[in-house]
Parts: C-alpha cells; structure tokens; sequence
C-alpha cells in the first residue's frame, strides 16, 4: 500500500485543491500511481511561484502549452497556492518522496523558476541528482532530465547571466555536460550550447542547434508536468477553470486543451460528476413532481418553489451565473434556503452537505406530498399568486452560516397567456461558475439584501440568527420613502459636522482637531450624538414600520441588541442605492423634539475620561441597561456595535473567490494620491504619516504619475486617496489630485490606464469638502475599483474634512495592518476611537467588501 505520508498528501491534494469532496480510490501503491499525482501539482506550483518577469512568463506559456502549440491552458491561482503548501514545501520533510529522484529534479526546477535568485542554485542541485535517474527512454528519466533542464537554461539565459556570478554559471554548465556523458548525442549537444551560453562564450545559438533547442524547450515543460507519463483528465479538469480569463502574458484557454492529450489514470481517479449548481425550479401545489413550463401562472393558486444544490437539474429554471463550488466544507455542514414572497413572508429550510449529490435536505421548508427521491433532496415552498393579473416577485436566497451567496429573482407572469416568467440572479458573492471560497466566511448576525425594482420601489430583506433564534423578513419601500430613510441619517451627519443640511461649509466645520488630539468640548460631543441617535432611530423607524407586524420588530431588536457579530447589507448588482445602515439606532427613543434626552452615565463618564468605550458595560455581552426611550447609548448605534459592510456582488468573471484575502504578497505599501498642500493644508504631512506606517510608500500629487505607479502589477496594497471629488456630466464621479481640478481618475480611465488591481487591494477614498463621492453619487467609482480586482474600498457617507480624515487614517490604519484584524473590525475599531477623541463623524465612513476580508 502507499505509505501513510503519501497517503495523507494525496488525501490533501484531493480535498484542498476544490476537486468538491471528491473521494479517492487507491488501487495501486507503487510510486508511479503518486508520481503522476504529483504532475499536476508541479504545473500548478510552477505557476503559483513564478514572478511576473518576461523571462519567467514566456517560460511559463510554453509550460502550459505542452503538446498542443495552438492551445493554452490556465489554473487557478488559489489553487496553486494550496497546493504548493501542500505538497512541495512538504516534500522535503516526506523521505519517502524525497527518495523519488524524479520528483525531486523536478521540485527543484519549480525553485528555479519560483525564485530568480535561486535559479542556479536550484538547477545546480537538479543537475546533482541526474547520476541517480536512470538513462534510457523513459520520459522521466535522465536524458528527459538533461534535455528539460537545458531547455529551461536556454529559456532563462538572459535573467541567469544577470543574476548569478561566472563562477556558479560555470559550474553548473560543466556539471550538466558531465550528466549528459552517457546519454544520446543530440541532448549532448544540448547541454554543450547550454553551457557555453550560461558563461557567455555563445551569444549566438547556431542554425544547425534550433531544431533541436525547439525540442528542448517543448521538453522542458514535458518533463516538468509529467505529461508524457499520463495524467487522469479528471484530476486536471478539477483544476482548471472552466471559463477563459486573462491572465499575463495574454487569454489562455481553457482545460480543453489538455483533455485531448492525457491518458486516463487508473489507479488515482476522483467520482465526480459537473460542478454543483443552485437549482430552483416551480410547479404546480398539485403536482409537485411535474415541473412548470415557462408560462404564465393562474390568479389566485397554490404553487410551489423548489431548491436543490447538485447536479444541473433538467427541471430548474436558467442559473446564470453557473455552478458553485463546495469542495471546502465540511461534510454535516449546511446552508440555508430562503424564500421571500410578494407579501413580506418567508419561509426556510436546510441543505445538509455529504459524500454524494445532491445535497440532502436537512430541515425541510413546507411539508410537500411528493416522492421520497425528491423529499430527500428538493425544498419545497408554498406560495399563493395573487388574484388580479399582473406581476409577483419571488426571491429565492442561499445562505451560508447567515452570509448570502446567491440570489434568485423570479418574476412571475400572473393570468397573462402570452407572458412569460423571468428568472435572473441579481445577486452573488462570487461569480466564478467553480468557486466560492464559502467555508472561510465568517458567521453572520444579520444580512440584509436590498434590491431595486424598476416600479422605483425597494426590498429589503432580512436574514439573521444567533445562537437562541432565527429571523426571516422583509420590508419594500417606495422611492419617496427611500429618499427620506437617506435623508435621516446623512442629514443627521450633516448637522453634526457643519450644523445645517445644506452643502458642505468648510468654515462651518465643528470638529477641528486640538493640539493635544481631541476633537473639542464634551458638551457639543453629547449634543451632536443624541440628534445622531434621534435621525438614526427615525431611519430605524421607518425600516421596521414596513415589517408584517410589530412582532417581527421586535425579534430584529432582540437579535441585534448583543454587540458584536458580523452585518452585510448586499445590494443588486446594478444598484445605486445603499443605505446607511451604519447609522441606525434601534434602541427604543422618544424623537420628540420637546421632549429632553440624557446620555447614557456609563458612557458620559467614558467620553469624559477619554477611556475606551468598549471596556464600559455598554458594550458588555448583556447590552446597556441604562438605555430607554430618554436615554441615549452609543452601543444602540449598529455601526459602533457591530461590523457592518457592503459586500458588492461580484460580476467579474475573472474573479474566482470571495474577497477575503486583499493585496496577494505585495510589500508593505500604499500609493498615496492627494492633492498639493497649496489646497488641503497639511495633507504632506499627513502623507508622511502613512508612509511611517507603510515605509514602502510612494506619494504623488500627480494625476499621470499616480497612473504610471498604479500600473506596476502587485506593488501596492494600499490605494489611498485624500484629495477632492467632483461630479462630472460625463463619467460621472472622479478623484481630482491637481490644483486646477483639471484632469482626473475616473471609472473609464480606470480601465484604459491598465491600472494593476489583479492582487485585490484596498482602496481608502478620503476624498474631503465635497459631497461629489456620497454613495448614490459614488458606487459608480467604487465598482469600477471593484469591477477591476480592488478586494474593498472604503467611503464616506457624506462630505468630510481634513482633521477628521487624518484622524480616521490613523486609526483604521492601524487596525488594518494589525494581523488577523478583519476590514470590518478595524473600521468600527476607528469609530470608537474617534468618538472616545470626541468625534462622532466615524460613522460617516463605509467599508464597500466583506466584513470579514483582511490585508495579508
């Protein structure tokens, strides 16, 4: 049998490498049968490691290319990170791998390539190994090895004589002729050009070698990958994308251009069928077995929803977004299914994970009269048609411990013969059809959907829990009642800063910054955040007076009442609209104006001190037992209490995971655009300050310089802007960082300029004195970020000032750069520091990402 430790790799290779729960079936337990395992991920490695540089990526094309020279191919770069830690960074601990001379030449050809100060190195150590392969035609054996290693040196010549000093150069040409002695005499001839080309003495390959140097470079990629020696097309389809992306040096297709090279593996193979898909489909209360064609449904019926997660069913409406990959959790695990009608109800049930498909139900919604095989793995929901003709909406959502993945919009034709239904998904946190890196998501409180209908009205829909109950509900809005709810909690922020709603006054501002760090009196603070609390609370108000009945309200108080926990508020995908939920205040006040409200004493005596409001009970697990409706609390803010953000959903097919893991592996550093200190006083300094936090730093104030570093690929994690935004009549919003306000970065641009966003930065828009970049105006910018790779971007619900925007900076900052603190903690983090300075205006800022996403 295969050792335990090769075992426990091909264990690890199959299950973190999203092959989706696969089980693994080991006949054979030679070393061959882990040999071949191992070729695929040696290409996965290669491309995982290797740097970006023109040497390495015309390297890499012709790695992939393989056999088929018209035909390319891509993996997933996740992917390729798991398994590199998976398997090669432990090969060297696994002596029973190490042993296999084969696989170690080739380990070390991924090092040469992975790291370009190692490249000699590496094929040094290669090279040492050939006198233990076995010199015959055996595709992995040692004149496979000498052609591919010579190969790779003549591909890689240019960087290495850079790189590397004569003395190592030469040696390694030399040893690689003595590895050559006893093998065929055209890869003699090989290792002699390679040589002489390593030390510089042949600048210029002969005609009479370019055949044979052709061969040499289709072998390198040959030996490498295994290829020759056959590959399970299962294994290697599991591991590419499915969907064509562009990916430097150019768009590669897709896993096709394998499949028709490789030989099926027989001892190593994966029981699989197609990626799982989110399937919904309708049919009548009646017959529920027969599916509905895509007709117009009765007046005043019975009807059923149903839901599965499997196999593509022939039965279920059009998925546009394709499949959605669970090879990452756990078997037990489940998710959830909600169904929110036309009439504000709900209703829910479960999908419990196993080893086959589709998932079995494991709480099942409504109680169907239907055949066992479809009890056992399709949810079932009731739902009434309305009795006049005309439209319904039904919206079908998938959950993951509380975080949304999927929406389906279905909008129903009722009593018109010649309409049909229409089905779309408005919705999704990743729109890879073979990923979405769900298990890492963290636990949600609450997530509420909003979604836009072109009647101008607003949905939101509410799903939450914790560990003592579950809340399901929904609330529409008309688009006066939408510009009010804005009204209330902007206008509020408004006052606060500037005391009057109208357009930004800079002279007017009330929280200039003192010399000790505060922001000013105590009285104007207590103030400023009680008419904060009364606008937050009427926005609150006015959301839970659109429930089905005051019960509900009740239960949405008392789930979030606990500080803590993790709050997504996901728009439609083609939304303008996202309310300021960061705002809310959803403990119980009177907000007449007659009537005078206190501040909490437990938080009064904290803001007085200056000490930290979390160490106050306010924010202890049992909540604020001062507050009641004369009493105001800070914890009764959802922004101070909980960390909320605006997860966008994800259209960019390019993108494969959810946007967890920001800024890849680049260097500790932000490209810092603002405008000149002849315009914002302070703001080098303030420039300054950030690059003491990030020593990697570059500051321009320079729209085209700031274009010409931001199109140096993985260099910066950190976008930060504070300049001015302007609302334009074409393009809508831009970032203006000359004096003149002239030329700008805008959404367009973003894209024309190749501006390098591929590694998922964080975009900070401190953009001051204007109110160009409040989010109605704004979302156009920030999904332009978005749309282009950026991870999050961070916003201002409405016009800020310079004092308050270093201030935030500072802070969120430093949290953000804190290992293991999530965007979401770091910006509440912010808040509650700002305030504990006497500054409430943390609330004016929006974190547009996943609550739980981090800087690496």
């Amino acid at each position: 049998m295969v050792p335990p430790s090769c075992k426990d790799l091909i264990r690890a290779y199959a299950l973190r490498n999203r092959l989706r729960g696969a089980r693994m079936v080991i006949r054979v337990g030679d070393p061959a049968s882990l040999t071949r395992v191992l070729d695929v991920a040696t290409t996965l490695t290669t491309k995982a490691q290797m740097p970006m540089r023109r040497d390495r990526e015309l390297t890499w094309y012709r790695l992939v290319r393989t056999t088929n020279e018209e035909l390319g191919s891509r993996v997933r770069p996740e992917v390729l990170e798991l398994i590199y830690k998976e398997l090669w960074k432990n090969l060297a601990t696994q002596s029973d791998l190490s042993a296999v001379p084969a696989l170690l030449v080739r380990r070390l050809q991924v090092e040469a390539l992975a790291d370009p100060g190692r490249t000699v190195p590496a094929l040094t150590s290669a090279v040492d190994v050939l006198d233990e392969l076995t010199s015959d035609d055996n595709p992995l054996g040692r004149d496979a090895a000498v052609r591919a290693i010579a190969g790779q040196l003549l591909q890689l010549n240019e960087g290495i004589l850079q790189r590397a000093s004569a003395v190592s150069r030469e040696y390694l040409g030399e040893a690689l002729t003595t590895a050559a002695d006893d093998t065929t005499d055209d890869v003699r001839q090989l290792a002699d050009a390679a040589r002489l080309t390593l030390t510089g003495h042949l600048t210029r390959i002969p005609s009479a070698l370019d055949s044979q140097i052709s061969v040499a470079q289709r072998a390198f990629p040959h030996f490498v990958t295994g290829v020759t020696a056959g590959l399970d097309s299962e294994t290697v389809h599991r591991m590419m994308v499915i969907e064509p992306r562009t990916y430097s040096p150019g768009r590669a297709l897709s896993y096709a251009a394998w499949l028709p090279t490789l030989n099926h593996l027989s001892d190593f193979r994966t029981d699989l069928g197609e990626p799982d898909q989110f399937n919904v489909g309708l049919a009548r209360a009646d017959t529920p077995a027969v599916a509905l064609v895509n007709r117009s449904l009765q007046p005043d019926q019975d009807y059923l929803v149903w839901a599965s997660v499997g196999p593509a069913d022939p039965d279920a409406l059009p998925d546009p977004m394709g499949g959605i990959d669970l090879s990452r959790m756990v078997a037990g695990d489940t998710l959830e299914v909600v169904l929110f009608d036309a009439d504000g109800n709900s209703s829910s049930g479960t999908l419990r994970l196993g080893s086959g498909r589709p998932l079995g139900v494991g709480e099942p919604a409504d109680d169907v009269d239907v055949p066992d095989e479809l009890r056992r793995t399709r949810l079932y929901f009731r739902f009434h048609t309305p009795t006049e003709p005309g439209q319904s909406h039904l919206r079908v959502c998938l959950y993951h411990h509380g975080a949304l993945l999927r929406v389906h919009h279905l909008v129903l034709s009722i009593g018109r013969q010649t309409a049909r239904f229409k089905v779309g998904t408005p919705y999704a946190i990743a729109s890879s059809p073979t990923t979405t890196d769900v298990s890492r998501l963290a636990e949600r409180r609450l997530s509420i959907y909003t979604n836009s209908v072109g009647d101008g009205t607003h949905g939101f829909f509410f799903r939450g829990a914790d560990d003592e109950q579950e809340v399901s509900m929904s609330a529409v809005f008309d688009g006066l009642e939408v510009k009010d709810l804005l009204q209330m909690i902007r206008g509020g922020l408004r006052i606060a800063a500037w005391g009057s709603d109208s357009p930004p006054k800079a002279t007017a501002y009330k929280y200039s910054r003192l010399p000790d760090g505060t922001f000013g009196s105590f009285t104007g603070l207590r103030k400023d955040l009680i008419e904060l609390a009364r606008s937050g609370y009427d926005a609150w108000e006015e959301i839970s007076s659109h429930f089905a009945n005051s019960t509900r309200r009740r239960e949405l108080q008392q789930l979030m009442r606990r500080p803590g926990g993790v709050v997504d508020i996901a728009p439609r995908n083609d939304s303008t609209f996202v309310p300021p939920m960061a705002g809310l205040y959803d403990f119980d006040l009177d907000t007449d104006p007659n009537v005078p409200l206190a501040l909490c004493p437990e938080a009064e005596e904290a803001l007085r001190l200056r000490t930290p409001l979390l160490e106050s009970a306010c924010f202890g697990a049992d909540g604020c037992e001062h507050a009641d409706t004369e009493v105001v609390c800070p914890s009764g803010f959802w922004g101070l209490r909980h960390d909320v953000g605006v997860p966008l959903s994800d259209n960019n097919d390019d993108d494969a995971t959810p946007r967890l893991d920001l800024g890849g592996d680049s260097p500790r550093a932000a490209l810092i655009g603002t405008v000149p200190d002849t315009v914002v006083a302070g703001v080098t300094n303030h420039a300054g300050d950030v690059i003491n936090r990030l020593p990697g730093s570059v500051h321009v104030t320079d729209r085209n310089l700031w274009f010409k570093e931001a199109a140096k690929p993985a260099t910066y994690p950190i976008l930060y802007f504070l300049c001015h935004g302007q609302q334009r009549d074409r393009g809508g919003p831009v970032l203006v960082l000359d004096k003149l306000g002239r030329a700008a970065i805008s959404k367009s641009n973003l894209a024309a300029k190749h501006v390098a966003l591929e590694h998922r930065p964080l975009v900070v828009l401190n953009a001051c004195d204007t109110a160009a970049l409040e989010p109605d105006k704004a979302i156009s910018l920030v999904k332009g970020f978005t749309y282009n790779g950026a991870g999050a971007v961070i916003g201002t619900e409405t016009a800020i000032f310079p004092s308050l925007a270093y201030a935030f900076a500072k802070t969120f900052l430093d949290g953000a750069l804190t290992p293991g603190t999530s965007l979401g903690s770091a910006l509440r983090t912010a808040r509650l520091e700002l305030l504990r300075l006497g500054n409430p205006l943390g609330l004016a800022y929006i974190l547009y990402g996943l609550p739980d996403a981090r800087l690496n």
